[in-house]
């Protein structure tokens, strides 16, 4: 798998695990953690009480008047609280919605991109991949460690998911893996057809002509793609019955094989009891061979040994008729 492609599959899991943190699962199950407050409304929160009495709008109004006449070192006191608050959100996030790593530098480049907002986006990827390569081989090993140490600990938590959320959480990535896409909203179903047209754009600047775009458009023209997100929605439901009914039909199909291939068999003779059991150890000779091999053994066998195949056999018979 190369590097972007490993970085996509950590942006793909970490979505997944936001969608997984607000769907309906068992109470026993915890995904989600309350996010910080920023720094205005940490600041907002210290100071109200020392606001006079007034209405809602107006403390509001107060409040903002005086975070802007705050300095710069003022605002970064509050600012520095509300990363390290973030810091720790994001840490017991990852704890309770573990992400699957595909390697140590795909857990490096994760963790250095949350400390790269200043950076330029199609710059951050890039930084971060060259402070991989400058790393010691002391602190790759560190990043070794803690990339076997994410992956037991995202191997408990999918232990831990109920029966219910495991199930749907297949279902996502088999929708996925069929790329049956379901858009959450008119304005993202224009956007992903939209964007496929501004192939010769900036990807920079493909987002922000969308915009202007769908702001641009008539009521008639948004009422359009109304109605063609309402007819994505009723396809996507179609299809995605269709696609899971037949993962269960094939699940099922598979685990009556299994159920089958496990099921001891109604054998006729010793003779097929023998050659059963030691064509099973004769997986290296192709199948001619196997047989005659197994013949020959059968032939050379001495009467106490076939005495003893002879008592296997009516235990077997015995042990079906149990069953």
């Amino acid at each position: 798998m190369s590097f972007c492609r490993a970085l996509r599959s950590v942006s793909d899991s970490m979505r997944f695990l936001t969608t997984s943190a607000s769907s309906s699962i068992s109470s026993q199950t915890v995904f989600t953690v309350k996010r910080p407050a920023n720094s205005y409304v940490i600041f907002k929160t210290e100071k109200l009480k020392t606001v006079p009495a007034m209405s809602l709008t107006d403390s509001n109004r107060e409040l903002g008047k005086q975070w802007r006449q705050l300095t710069e070192e003022e605002k970064r006191l509050y600012q520095d609280r509300y990363l390290a608050s973030m810091a720790q959100y994001k840490k017991q996030l990852r704890e309770l919605n573990p992400i699957k790593f595909t390697s140590a530098r795909c857990l490096f480049v994760t963790d250095r991109l949350i400390n790269l907002k200043d950076a330029k986006p199609n710059e951050r990827l890039k930084v971060a991949a060259e402070e991989w390569e400058r790393l010691t081989e002391n602190e790759k090993t560190e990043y070794e460690q803690r990339f076997r140490e994410s992956v037991r600990a995202f191997n408990a938590w999918e232990q831990r998911l109920c029966p219910t959320e495991r199930i749907r959480k297949d279902d996502l990535m088999y929708l996925k893996q069929n790329k049956v896409r379901k858009y959450t909203n008119v304005y993202m179903f224009f956007l992903v057809h939209y964007l496929s047209s501004l192939k010769d754009v900036k990807t920079t600047d493909r987002m922000k002509v969308a915009r202007e775009e769908w702001d641009r458009l008539s009521d008639d023209q948004k009422a359009e793609y109304e109605q063609k997100f309402r007819d994505h929605l009723v396809e996507f439901k179609a299809r995605e019955e269709e696609l899971l009914a037949a993962r269960r039909l094939e699940q099922a199909t598979k685990e009556s094989m299994e159920d089958m291939k496990n099921k001891p068999r109604q054998l006729r003779s010793v003779y097929q009891l023998f050659l059963t059991e030691r064509l099973a150890n004769l997986k290296d000779l192709n199948g001619k061979d196997r047989m005659r091999v197994a013949a020959a053994d059968w032939r050379n066998m001495s009467a106490e040994s076939r005495a003893e195949w002879e008592q296997r056999f009516e235990q077997h018979n015995l042990d079906l008729k149990a069953q």
